[in-house]
């Protein structure tokens, strides 16, 4: 049960601030100490992005994580005995007093945040610029804020289960895991259990399987593991 009073409640929401937020903040100071020159809450453009660079044609929201359900899958939520069942996400916590009001709340902002997306295409020049500012990274249509913002906004948890393990990292880990398996070797699917978290939630099953044969490749190729008929074995045993 929620501790507060509807009223207390309330008021603690109507105190959230919708501009000039500790993230944006963040966002700002970045960019101006990188000489980015923008403008503030533009009303004109869709969505009225909180900054505007015009220079670049480009416009960035700074979404809080409640307010616009960060990383809350509300597609796959569930009816349970007339209830409904929605995981909460590490920075996205539901009110379980009145839940069906906010996760309806949310789910208007996520869909109105898709379609102002939609709006407001970014050309492949800015794109140029951001990554060359270090500011995104990876690759279209697939892009995601660099390490560096991560860190500085303290989004690494969900920076490295978009952005997965780099190839380094995750290959210390695969040479680890059939190195433990020891004499008995490991077969390829339990093999994927293990690093399937390792790797970027976009994506599928089948991409995930596919980067993970052609590391087993590279590493065999090396001769640091073999097969032995459907089991994979470390050469260091």
């Amino acid at each position: 049960m929620d501790g507060l009073t509807p009223q207390q409640r309330h008021n603690n929401m109507a105190a959230i601030r919708s501009k000039d937020t500790k993230p944006e903040m963040i966002v700002r100071r970045g960019l101006w100490k990188r000489e980015f020159r923008y403008r503030l809450n533009h009303k004109r453009l869709p969505g009225h992005p909180d900054l505007v660079l015009r220079k670049y044609r480009t416009c960035i929201f700074v979404n809080g994580c409640f307010w616009h359900g960060h990383h809350v899958q509300l597609e796959t939520a569930q009816i349970d005995n007339g209830q409904l069942i929605i995981e909460n996400s590490e920075c996205c916590k539901i009110p379980k007093t009145n839940r069906e009001f906010w996760v309806a709340k949310i789910r208007r902002n996520k869909e109105r945040d898709k379609e102002e997306q939609k709006k407001l295409a970014v050309t492949d020049d800015a794109l140029k610029i951001l990554k060359s500012k270090k500011l995104i990274e990876w690759h279209k249509p697939n892009y995601i804020i660099s390490q560096a913002v991560a860190e500085k906004t303290r989004q690494v948890p969900a920076y490295t289960k978009k952005r997965g393990l780099d190839k380094n990292k995750m290959l210390n880990m695969l040479q680890q895991v059939i190195e433990d398996a020891g004499d008995t070797g490991i077969m390829l699917n339990e093999i994927y259990e293990y690093m399937e978290v390792t790797m970027s939630s976009d994506k599928t099953v089948e991409a995930k399987k596919k980067t993970l044969t052609f590391l087993l490749s590279g590493l065999k190729a090396k001769g640091v593991i073999y097969t032995s008929g459907r089991k994979w074995k470390s050469a260091n045993r």
